[in-house]
């Protein structure tokens, strides 16, 4: 169970109505093959799409939870304000649709698309029929109730992070006003994206089912392709600054190749995973890729607009990333070293001294990689304890260098090193 300080974390992070807002948006991208992970080179209407109306019935039932919640929310202030005779405050004015009534008609209406999802996935096999009525019933649902709409006039503002005023200071100073104004909207789009990323890292903090957030993802495919084409659309415009073009013609570039690895890679097979670290790692690895990716592009744009700005200006996590990736890349490279020279000496005597400076890194810098990379390096450190004779260690070593090596160069590709080169002068024993 995760803890009350995690469960607190996600309760302040996330209103019941805008998480709600954010799950029916989610399902609704789910319905599109074209927002699936790993579908580009599968012919829609040839795919089994059970394990996807698993993963939109458990949205459902998440969204009947909220509406639920939010409906007894509502019962209860009207009971308060008839008790006490008051008013609604005049500065929390109720949405228009958003109400006990409209949220328990939605409540309604889900229930009836949770029992033809029910339908399907007791038939066996659910096909691109059953999937394409499945869809319909919950547009529907969703079309003919006031309350979603309601709920998007209630969702957060997702530009108003401690970036905002920065980014807002620099998209004014831009002319024509009309070119001001398609910066403004790339900041905020590379905002709402962070948002949502932000939503999938508090599910892996806890212990939330994590297949579930395939609709998130879906999500953010969909609206990274609209902003993706957005930001093309005002490149092609020709944006009178040359360096201000150059950035978002980067920024396109960089975007499409990161999220087709993402997609069509990292979360390849995420709602058929068995495994439940397997859909972790695809989850946790999806969520840095997309989220360096997007926080880089803001960056990239913003020098555009003004060279002094640097990536921790506008993101705290900037800094830590940073600290966190020399570290790693030091204690990277001392253990390549150390591991090389190991397996040059290898023998009986020497394997409690290899498995020592192991376990310091294990213990140390090895949190600073992705579950995918750990969970490797565990198995690495197993092999080298089991080893018997000289022979199978130096095997075993020889393996973990060659795994290390690669990771190294991955760490160093990293775009928070990119104003940061190696220096080989890091060398040391240092693993921590």
């Amino acid at each position: 169970m995760a803890d009350e300080s995690t469960r607190q974390v996600r309760k302040d992070a996330f209103t019941e109505a805008e998480e709600l807002g954010l799950w029916l948006a989610s399902l609704r991208s789910l319905l599109s093959p074209k927002n699936q992970p790993g579908t580009a080179r599968e012919e829609p209407t040839e795919r089994d799409y059970r394990c996807e109306t698993l993963v939109l019935r458990e949205g459902l039932f998440r969204c009947l939870q909220l509406t639920s919640d939010l409906t007894a929310e509502f019962g209860s202030r009207r009971r308060a304000a008839a008790t006490a005779d008051l008013s609604p405050a005049p500065d929390a004015p109720a949405q228009p649709g958003l109400d006990a009534v409209s949220l328990d008609r939605l409540g309604e209406s889900l229930k009836g698309v949770c029992a033809l999802s029910d339908a399907a996935l007791a038939a066996g096999v659910v096909g691109f029929d059953a999937w394409n009525e499945l869809g319909g019933a919950l547009r529907r649902a969703l079309d003919e109730s006031e309350a979603p709409r309601a709920l998007t006039t209630e969702a957060r503002d997702w530009s108003a992070g401690p970036a905002a005023g920065r980014l807002a200071t620099l998209a004014e100073n831009v002319s024509p006003e009309e070119t001001a104004e398609d910066l403004r909207r790339i900041f905020d789009g590379f905002a709402h994206l962070l948002g949502l990323l932000a939503y999938a890292e508090t599910s892996l903090a806890s212990d939330a089912p994590l297949k579930p957030l395939l609709s998130v993802f879906a999500l953010i495919h969909e609206q990274t392709r609209d902003l993706l084409g957005f930001i093309e659309l005002v490149s092609r415009g020709g944006p009178a600054d040359e360096v201000v073009r150059d950035a978002l013609d980067g920024t396109a570039y960089a975007v499409h190749m990161e999220l087709r690895k993402t997609f069509e890679q990292e979360l390849e097979g995420f709602c058929s995973a068995a495994n439940p670290a397997h859909t972790f790692s695809r989850a946790e690895s999806a969520c840095g890729l997309l989220r360096n990716c997007f926080q880089q592009s803001v960056v990239a744009v913003a020098q555009s607009l003004d060279s002094s700005v640097e990536g921790h200006d506008l993101f705290d996590s900037f800094t830590t990333r940073l600290d966190e990736s020399l570290k790693l890349r030091s204690a990277l490279w001392s253990l390549i070293h150390f591991v090389r020279d190991a397996e040059e000496r290898a023998s009986h005597a020497i394997a409690p001294v290899v498995a020592e400076g192991l376990y310091a890194f294990r213990d140390g810098s090895l949190r600073y990689l992705m579950y995918k990379d750990r969970e490797p390096f565990e198995k690495f450190l197993e092999e080298v304890e089991t080893a018997r004779g000289a022979s199978e260690l130096s095997g075993a070593l020889h393996r973990l260098r060659a795994f290390l090596e690669t990771l190294f160069g991955q760490v160093n590709m990293r775009a928070a090193l990119v104003n940061h080169p190696f220096d080989p002068n890091e060398l040391g024993h240092n693993f921590s």
